[in-house]
């Protein structure tokens, strides 16, 4: 399904995008757990593609939401990518200040959390 809203999101699908995002979303909490990256992965999904549709309002929230969650699962690159896919939000909305910081709040992450 991950996949198929992918798909969906790249040939600006928009509706049925987000409406799978959901789907899977509902999936993923009640079986992985709302921390796990898959979940969160499609949480971030679902926010791009309601910022792809010009709804950066509920984008946002969700965005926050995962960066809020990936926070609490300690998962340093877990976090980097949300804060990525925030910056990513930002630009499809044209809101380049912000996507910087989201951007340089991804790098830190990685900076400090994601060595081996």
């Amino acid at each position: 399904m991950s996949a198929l809203t992918d798909i969906l999101t790249q040939e600006g699908h928009y509706a049925e995008a987000g409406e799978m995002y959901r789907e899977t979303l509902d999936i993923q909490r009640r079986t992985l757990g709302p921390e796990h990256p898959e979940t969160l992965l499609s949480l971030e999904g679902e926010a791009v593609d309601l910022s792809h549709d010009g709804q950066y309002g509920p984008a946002e929230k969700l965005f926050r939401e995962a960066i809020q969650t990936a926070s609490k699962a300690n998962e340093p690159k877990v976090l980097a990518l949300a804060w990525y896919n925030f910056a990513c939000g930002a630009v499809i909305e044209g809101r380049h200040n912000d996507a910087f910081e989201y951007l340089s709040n991804a790098i830190a992450m990685t900076d400090t959390g994601c060595r081996t």
